[in-house]
């Protein structure tokens, strides 16, 4: 989240000079750290003994709510902007984090 937030506060991140090959590049970082933010929050909630998908639930929501957060943040900070669309792809990162775990732990447990 501390990196998330850094990165986020940053108002000169480097471009790539295609705005294509720049925004893909951008929103596949969106979604790489949303899922790690996923993994870790799965890790840091979950009781590895526990069937319950509560901290599958709280992983997925935490991660929203963070996303909704650092949207707002960026926000603020001076050439950067706020994007409903940003939201949707952090939270696409981290729910496909943790679909990727429920698939994993299924096959593992057949």
């Amino acid at each position: 989240m501390g990196l998330i937030f850094y990165l986020s506060s940053r108002p000169d991140l480097p471009r790539h000079p295609d705005n294509l090959i720049d925004t893909v590049v951008k929103k596949m970082i969106h979604v790489a750290e949303y899922a790690i933010l996923a993994c870790l929050l799965w890790r840091a909630l979950s009781n590895a003994k526990s069937a319950s998908n509560t901290p599958t639930a709280l992983s997925l929501i935490l991660s929203f709510l963070y996303a909704l957060s650092d949207e707002y943040h960026q926000s603020l900070v001076p050439g950067r902007n706020c994007s409903v669309v940003d939201v949707g792809i952090d939270a696409m990162g981290a729910l496909l984090f943790l679909a990727l775990l429920k698939l994993l732990r299924e096959r593992r447990r057949s």
